[in-house]
């Protein structure tokens, strides 16, 4: 699993573009040591503009069977191994835009 596959399978395949409405923030996503930066603008992904809101640490593998794994357990188990660091209600917008 590679990070990039990580990066489209985990993050971006989830994205919803109902939930991100009035969304306006930049993300940083640290996928087994590559970095991926990318914003959030008026319902739709961009190119990352400023400091991110929320920085998302996370194996490729972590990210995949959390969106995609057989099992409910296993991709809750999946979803905890993912750390989040940013304010409490960024962290929750992103989490409910990319359905994590």
């Amino acid at each position: 699993m590679s990070p990039l596959n990580g990066f489209l399978a985990g993050i971006l395949l989830g994205f919803n573009s109902v939930s991100a409405a009035g969304l306006e923030a930049t993300y940083r996503i640290e996928i087994d040591g590559r970095r991926f930066e990318f914003a959030v603008t008026q319902g739709r992904l961009a190119g990352a503009h400023g400091e991110p809101s929320v920085t998302i640490t996370a194996g490729a593998a972590d990210l995949v069977t959390a969106r995609l794994g057989a099992g409910e357990a296993k991709r809750k188990a999946a979803l905890r191994r993912i750390n989040f660091d940013g304010d409490p209600d960024a962290v929750d917008a992103v989490r409910a835009v990319f359905s994590l």
